[in-house]
């Protein structure tokens, strides 16, 4: 099988493969993203055991990089690998560990969503899609270099064009250092114009845009502005929007201390990003991030169940959980510290949301490395046109200043002051 002939697309507020509505029961590994240039756990465990493990309980993987391995796919090292593990990635190169986790993925009929987390590697999220070091010109090139590497790689089915943006990330509001809505269409046309089969996936903002006032949000959590200011792409049928969404174990938002809680979250999930689907056209949702340590009898499990309830209920039928790894310090883990046993009620919770995933394909796949001359991008902005963001504007973000608010024919309600909520 080769890239033309597997490809998704959306209508109707779904994902669809041909004429069949799937169902992307997705979880993230993460670790390519660090300054290990390589997926986390293979240290002491084998990557294909692994890739078992994940095709037995999931159909897809979220895979989290950043913009520097980008643009250094073959040009370092990965480390934190143990070889006598994994003997068939003695010597590769970070990207041809990534080709080798392609080619795997695709044996077993598992998707692969392309997550650019970060821009440097030993870096945190930033707020933007960009910073000094690395500018909107390296985010392009950083995007074609991957879409053209895996352009025909069939499994390889989305991009997901920048992870929780926040702060003073705002939607719809024309400041062109700002507005991660018009950069998520520059970046776009980069990545269709290089691959055209892939779906887009864009995530929230934190802060600004279309919530109630006073209202928490998470970073990359809520597309209430798309109502007014949506998403325009060159290709139909291409965009997913893809928030995140957590409940108490990674922070006590306050309407988790509410009376009626979990009951009341249904409406909160529905102003946040639900609308998207229960309008039942346009763009599809898929959640990209969401998970916890959910202990049993906890309210973060009361959380999770009411999520993977809420999800069937309003037929979303897509989403990636936080994650495989035991090693992230806000969530754990679907697996426990052996990176080999499992939390069943984890397994448990996924497998309410999802009852009916969809069976892929399973078939080889030939990544290809792109020359450097390939990847070159024209800026479509003029690099003076951001002023000296982001530090400007997160200087400003720190010092209590609030992004400029959405405009009167892209705002629902009231610019409001929200509560910064940090997440990985």
């Amino acid at each position: 099988m080769c890239g033309a002939d597997f490809e998704l697309h959306v209508q109707d507020g779904g994902i669809y493969w041909r004429s069949e509505r799937v169902s992307i029961k997705g979880v993230n590994w993460f670790g390519f993203e660090t300054a290990d240039f390589a997926l986390h756990g293979l240290w002491c465990t084998n990557m294909q055991q692994l890739l078992d493990f994940s095709a037995q309980h999931f159909n897809a993987i979220r895979l989290p990089f950043s913009c520097e391995l980008a643009l250094n796919m073959d040009g370092r090292q990965p480390g934190n690998i143990d070889t006598s593990t994994n003997p068939e990635l003695q010597g590769l190169t970070t990207g041809q560990v990534v080709d080798r986790f392609v080619q795997g993925c695709a044996r077993r009929g598992l998707l692969v969503l392309l997550d650019m987390h970060r821009l440097a590697a030993a870096g945190g999220i930033p707020e933007l899609w960009y910073s000094a070091e690395y500018p909107e010109s390296a985010v392009l090139q950083g995007w074609k270099t991957m879409a053209l590497r895996y352009k025909d790689c069939w499994n390889v089915f989305a991009a997901d064009l920048n992870n929780e943006p926040h702060g003073c990330a705002s939607w719809g509001d024309g400041n062109v250092r700002t507005d991660w809505r018009m950069a998520a269409e520059r970046i776009a046309r980069v990545v269709l114009a290089a691959s055209p089969r892939l779906l887009i996936f864009v995530e929230g903002v934190e802060r600004n845009g279309c919530v109630q006032p006073g209202e928490s949000c998470w970073w990359g959590g809520h597309v209430a502005a798309a109502q007014k200011a949506p998403i325009r792409l060159p290709v139909e049928g291409k965009l997913v929007y893809s928030p995140h969404v957590y409940g108490p174990d990674v922070h006590d938002q306050p309407y988790f201390s509410d009376p009626s809680f979990p009951d009341n979250m249904p409406e909160i999930w529905s102003r946040h990003f639900g609308f998207i689907k229960q309008e039942r056209h346009g763009p599809a949702i898929c959640i990209g991030e969401w998970g916890g340590w959910a202990k049993q009898g906890g309210k973060d499990a009361q959380w999770q169940l009411k999520l993977a309830d809420w999800l069937v209920e309003n037929g979303i039928t897509d989403s990636f959980y936080w994650c495989l790894n035991p090693n992230s310090g806000d969530t754990g883990g679907i697996l426990q510290d052996d990176w080999a046993t499992p939390h069943q009620h984890k397994l448990d919770i996924v497998g309410r949301a999802h009852p009916n995933p969809t069976k892929w394909p399973k078939g080889e796949v030939t990544p290809a490395a792109p020359a450097p001359e390939q990847c070159q991008v024209e800026a479509a902005v003029d690099p003076a046109d951001f002023r000296g963001a982001p530090a400007a504007c997160a200087a400003k973000a720190a010092a209590g200043a609030q992004p400029a608010p959405v405009p009167a024919a892209a705002a629902a309600v009231p610019q409001s002051p929200l509560q910064l909520v940090k997440c990985r």
